[in-house]
């Protein structure tokens, strides 16, 4: 951990030991409720940024959209979504 000097994420280790201060699962959400401090993050789509290979049905649905944000945030989690640019919106 990284105490006065920033937040840092479960991809930080050293010595092949985990010293950050929350999990973040990509694409992916926790299955039970979990108390250590989580964050989701993920694209609209499959992809961070544009790609010109996805369309509409490649991209969340804004009920999808909110049914994985109620989720997310039940199980004590935040979600950090990316929109890049040209996303086909709702």
């Amino acid at each position: 951990m990284c105490p006065g000097h920033g937040v840092i994420n479960n991809r930080w280790k050293l010595s092949g030991e985990w010293k950050g201060d929350f999990v973040t699962p990509e694409y992916a959400i926790m299955e039970n409720v979990n108390y250590t401090a989580w964050e989701t993050n993920r694209g609209i789509g499959f992809s961070f940024g544009y790609n010109r290979n996805e369309g509409e049905k490649e991209t969340l649905s804004g009920k999808e959209l909110i049914s994985m944000f109620i989720d997310i945030v039940a199980k004590g989690g935040n979600l950090l979504l990316d929109v890049g640019p040209m996303t086909p919106f709702f």
